[in-house]
């Protein structure tokens, strides 16, 4: 491995843990595979991380930290319910959903493998840190159709947001059960479902 900063053999080595996850899964992020993938010693891998828990906790939030602007920049401009469709859906909107594919796959995977496997203290941590920042999102995008006029102005922004999040998280896990991936047709329909029965 050529010289860098601790801060570029750290990025490379969260990199490296994202690019393993996409292909092979959570459960296929060891420290010695990662190592093999960086052709370098799992020594060096452990200088940076004390444990592959560590590792795929901050490849998460890594995950997470690309994603966000880019969800937050799909929605720029957007009227409120076209907000919660992009926070809901999966972004149902062709030209947003292209323009973060690989993150939203990278994302859907980690969803998959922490629904499926058992998931150590940090990596759990960091996936529910992961729906936290889903929730402030709904709240915000609920708040901002309050304050527009969209939606009712004693409108439940807490509750109605938690509501919507269940939905969204639970047609995901079923989702990831069945594998059976609904048309955005169909989800764009559900997803204006549950925006109806909440009165928004």
């Amino acid at each position: 491995m050529s010289y860098m900063s601790k801060e570029e053999r750290r990025a490379q080595i969260i990199d490296a843990t994202i690019d393993l996850v996409l292909k092979e899964g959570l459960h296929a992020t060891t420290v010695r595979r990662i190592a093999a993938r960086m052709e370098c010693s799992p020594g060096q891998i452990h200088h940076h991380f004390h444990s592959a828990d560590e590792l795929r906790a901050e490849a998460v939030r890594e995950v997470y930290r690309r994603l966000e602007p880019c969800i937050e920049q799909a929605m720029e401009g957007l009227p409120a319910r076209e907000k919660l469709h992009v926070l809901l859906s999966g972004c149902s909107n062709i030209e947003v959903r292209e323009s973060i594919e690989m993150l939203t796959l990278i994302t859907e995977r980690f969803w998959r493998d922490a629904l499926v496997t058992p998931t150590p203290e940090h990596t759990h941590k960091a996936i529910v840190e992961g729906l936290e920042r889903w929730r402030n999102s709904l709240n915000k995008a609920l708040q901002f159709g309050v304050d527009s006029g969209e939606f009712p102005a004693d409108l439940d922004v807490e509750t109605v947001g938690m509501r919507l999040l269940v939905s969204a998280f639970g047609l995901d896990v079923l989702r990831q059960v069945t594998q059976r991936e609904p048309s955005l047709e169909r989800l764009r329909a559900f997803v204006d479902g549950l925006m109806d029965r909440e009165g928004l």
